[in-house]
């Protein structure tokens, strides 16, 4: 794969919600985000693993819930989804199940919570 330097990206630093610091390594790490790679003008800027992983070391998670999040992002940003709404109103099959109770931005986070009775 083509590769270009654009210079380190982990000196890159966000602010967290109560107004801490981040740098792009803690805030993947935090995260639990196993790897990064940036693209640009089809060139690889940058590339990062965590927890072990490596490029040459496949990774068992799903490539769907990706995708899945992409176009609810742009579902959501034109309008047509509400990320707030409960999952039932959209799948009525689940209804009264802990899935059917939670938002869809639960869902997206894979944020559910599960209670035995």
């Amino acid at each position: 794969m083509p590769t270009a330097s654009a210079g380190a990206l982990d000196g890159l630093e966000f602010t967290g919600p109560h107004g801490g610091s981040l740098t792009l390594t803690e805030l993947l790490s935090r995260a639990e985000t196993d790897a990064l790679l940036v693209m640009h003008r089809g060139l690889l800027v940058h590339e990062e693993y965590l927890h072990g992983y490596e490029h040459h070391v496949p990774h068992n998670a799903s490539a769907a819930k990706s995708y899945l999040g992409l176009v609810a992002a742009v579902l959501a940003h034109k309008g047509q989804l509400d990320r707030g709404t409960q999952v039932a109103t959209i799948v009525p099959e689940l209804a009264g199940t802990a899935f059917g109770d939670a938002e869809v931005d639960h869902l997206l986070h894979m944020g559910t919570q599960m209670s035995r009775p």
